[in-house]
């Protein structure tokens, strides 16, 4: 049992196919996740080349590295259509605060179309290829 936020919380260690481990915390009267750590991502460089100065005018200088674990915290949970469903998340690494998701709301089952998340192929490319069995590849 651990705190966070204080609340009490069970601590789960999970073990994908492949992969680190990841902690998922859950309130221990809710059973809702309100806390998860992740291994660092294994990121592109190209990709990491572009997303450090967006990184920096945002935060300023900020040391991470590839070591840092990521710290999401999920709160704010509402019911939406029978699920509870956290409407602010916040993402730490190293010890700074990355970013912070309040959402308003959500809408379900809406008609989308077909192509609504379909990548740029310059994009699709450089991303690590997904494993059906497994999660993603490393």
């Amino acid at each position: 049992m651990k705190n966070i936020n204080n609340k009490p919380c069970y601590k789960v260690v999970m073990t994908p196919f492949q992969g680190e481990q990841r902690l998922y915390f859950f309130d221990k009267d809710t059973f809702l996740i309100t806390k998860i750590v992740i291994p660092p991502p294994k990121l592109d460089p190209e990709i990491e080349k572009a997303l450090i100065p967006l990184i920096k005018k945002q935060y300023g200088e900020v040391p991470l590295t590839q070591k840092d674990k990521l710290e999401l915290y999920l709160s704010d949970y509402r019911k939406v259509c029978d699920i509870w469903i956290p409407h602010q998340i916040i993402e730490y690494s190293g010890g700074y605060e990355i970013f912070k998701i309040a959402i308003k709301n959500y809408k379900t089952n809406i008609d989308m179309p077909g192509n609504q998340f379909t990548l740029p192929e310059s994009i699709k490319n450089k991303l690590m290829p997904y494993n059906p069995k497994g999660g993603q590849l490393i």
